[in-house]
């Protein structure tokens, strides 16, 4: 990132340190806090602001988990944030977010349970 990019980033930081956003830590599976910059730097690195943790199709509905953009969360310090989210889309377009998580691995366990529940009420679905 440019020095003078960067400065300019790090004087808004200063002025709102409010604006804390969420991104994932080197281990590319915990959240952790950063500044502006560095949520940039992150987001250029990443190839984008979600990062999906799991994809599976079940006749025809889609299962999606990602780690969301968290510059909506950035300002509640106090606040532990849902920062995943299993979205279910069907054929024709419809989607709802069906659960939200805080880590990785809550994520990967609820992306998991609701491909099961879809499972069972699939009846041509393998089951495992």
């Amino acid at each position: 990132m440019e020095a003078e990019i960067k400065q300019t980033l790090n004087s808004i930081s200063e002025k709102f340190p409010q604006l804390r956003p969420w991104i994932l830590g080197e281990d590319g599976r915990t959240p952790v806090r950063t500044d502006l910059a560095g949520y940039l730097e992150w987001a250029v690195k990443t190839g984008g602001l979600s990062v999906r943790v799991a994809l599976d199709e079940i006749d025809g509905t889609a299962v999606s988990t990602v780690f969301l953009d968290q510059m909506s969360m950035a300002g509640d310090r106090h606040r532990e944030p849902d920062l995943f989210e299993t979205l279910v889309s069907d054929a024709n377009g419809g989607a709802a977010v069906e659960r939200r998580y805080r880590t990785w691995d809550e994520a990967e366990r609820g992306h998991a349970e609701i491909i099961e529940e879809l499972r069972h009420l699939a009846p041509s679905s393998p089951k495992p």
